[in-house]
């Protein structure tokens, strides 16, 4: 990853896509392009996706991450933006509480 990576947390609309669960934190290299079919992290209006890219024309598709959800189409008058292809996940370690019972055997 390059010097401008950053990181994004994922949201629960974004699990399990690719691999990713809810509140894992996705580096984005935002001066990357991104090839097709790539992973890539986007704001859709208020909303940030992350979605596989794939180009139609002069549009952009944003690839639904699961079957029952919708592909997202973008053009030039949409408000929208790709801020850049994934380029890792981070997964946290769960931290149990002491008061937490003990795995069973």
């Amino acid at each position: 990853p390059a010097d401008d990576c950053y990181l994004v947390r994922a949201h629960i609309e974004d699990a399990p896509a690719h691999g990713v669960l809810a509140g894992d934190l996705l580096l984005v290299h935002p001066g990357a392009r991104a090839a097709e079919e790539v992973p890539v992290v986007a704001r859709v209006g208020g909303a940030v996706l992350l979605r596989s890219l794939e180009r139609r024309g002069n549009a952009l598709v944003l690839r639904a991450p699961r079957a029952g959800a919708d592909d997202i189409e973008v053009g030039p008058a949409d408000d929208f933006e790709i801020l850049g292809p994934l380029c890792g996940v981070l997964r946290l370690p769960v931290i149990r509480s002491e008061s937490a019972e003990p795995d069973a055997p």
